[in-house]
């Protein structure tokens, strides 16, 4: 009888796989399936009737497409044999599922290109930290050959040591170098600005994702960053190198941030602007694509196009790298404080990137 039998008062049952392996759930009723009477039970291994293990399963049958059915094959009898399960799915065609789900969202072609050193495109997404840098390494990371802030050991230090010196070498010398040793699909950090020129020279074929979120929300999410999130060594040290880079004394209304060990609003600010002015200015337009953080996660297609690649190879990114105990911190400052900061130094970009709403914090952040 065929492995595919329809029983009266019971579900379809779908025959053993290689030598017992049972998929689709319920067991034969009582009535066998050549008539015999009551099922018996299985008896348990003995000296005349050794136990048998299950025969492996084929390299055919893992490679099957999904959810194709499998006629039972020699020595297997549709009464089950030895399976490896009594219920549920068959692990053999989980696991083959599994191996044709890979191949579809392109894993294995992930690997070869990076065997071989072959791309299907080259980007970086040259957003500061803090704009959803994670999100977009996310989303290329299950079908392309990504990293979030690779090699962060070595390039916070190579920025510190180097970063304000009329001699860019060291930054040229470490980007080759950087792309020959990982051969990226998609770079993602928001320490690649710093590197921007440099970048753009390089590969003149790459494109740019341009993550930017408003600078009250950003300047809310480093705040909690410092507060909640815990630095080694290689972070400290960049701590310490933004507040050199962008130095502001604490105003009056701001002792509260120097009470925390925050950095006064107007670093922030300050930082805000000269990092996406940096991109603005570096990259062609139409190398670059600017993506709002608040709209990652729907904005797939749009990426994909841009890049040239099939959008269902993209994954959809959830909201990533959140800090779990939110602060509210620039809520509890004087609202004219911050509002002045932001236009002092953030309204000319603000206007660019949110040319509908106002450039105050109750406009884009609070309620």
């Amino acid at each position: 009888m065929s492995a595919h039998a329809a029983y009266p008062g019971g579900r379809r049952f779908v025959g053993p796989l290689c030598g017992g392996v049972r998929s689709g759930g319920l067991s034969p009723p009582a009535q066998g399936i050549h008539g015999q009477g009551a099922r018996q039970p299985r008896s348990a291994p003995s000296r005349d009737r050794p136990f048998r293990p299950p025969a492996r399963v084929s390299l055919s049958l893992l490679l099957a497409p999904a959810g194709r059915s499998v006629s039972a094959g020699p020595g297997s009898n549709a009464r089950g044999g030895h399976g490896f399960a009594r219920g549920g799915q068959d692990p053999a065609i989980v696991l083959s599922r599994g191996v044709h789900q890979l191949i579809h969202r392109g894993w294995f072609h992930k690997v070869a290109r990076r065997l071989v050193g072959r791309r299907e495109f080259h980007a970086f997404n040259v957003g500061a930290g803090r704009t959803g840098t994670v999100s977009i390494h996310a989303m290329f990371a299950p079908c392309y050959v990504s990293m979030h802030e690779p090699e962060a050991d070595i390039l916070v230090p190579l920025i510190i040591e180097n970063d304000g010196k009329s001699d860019r070498g060291p930054f040229r010398d470490y980007v080759v170098g950087k792309d020959r040793r990982l051969r990226l699909e998609m770079d993602s950090s928001g320490l690649n600005v710093f590197l921007l020129g440099e970048i753009v020279a390089a590969f003149p074929e790459a494109k740019f994702l341009f993550t930017v979120r408003d600078v009250f929300s950003w300047a809310e999410s480093m705040y909690n960053r410092t507060l909640n999130h815990k630095r080694d060594a290689t972070w400290e040290a960049w701590r310490d190198f933004a507040k050199r880079r962008w130095p502001s004394k604490y105003h009056r209304g701001e002792e509260m941030l120097e009470r925390l060990g925050l950095r006064p609003i107007h670093s922030l600010f300050s930082q805000w602007r000269d990092l996406n002015q940096t991109v603005l200015e570096t990259v062609p337009p139409e190398r670059r694509l600017l993506v709002k953080t608040e709209e990652i996660s729907t904005a797939r297609e749009r990426i994909a196009a841009f890049l040239g690649i099939p959008a269902d190879t993209l994954a959809t990114p959830s909201p990533r790298n959140r800090t779990s105990k939110p602060n509210q911190i620039l809520a509890q400052l004087d609202r004219n404080l911050v509002n002045d900061a932001a236009n002092a130094y953030c309204a000319g970009l603000m206007k660019i990137i949110y040319p509908e709403s106002d450039v105050k914090w109750e406009a884009l952040v609070g309620s």
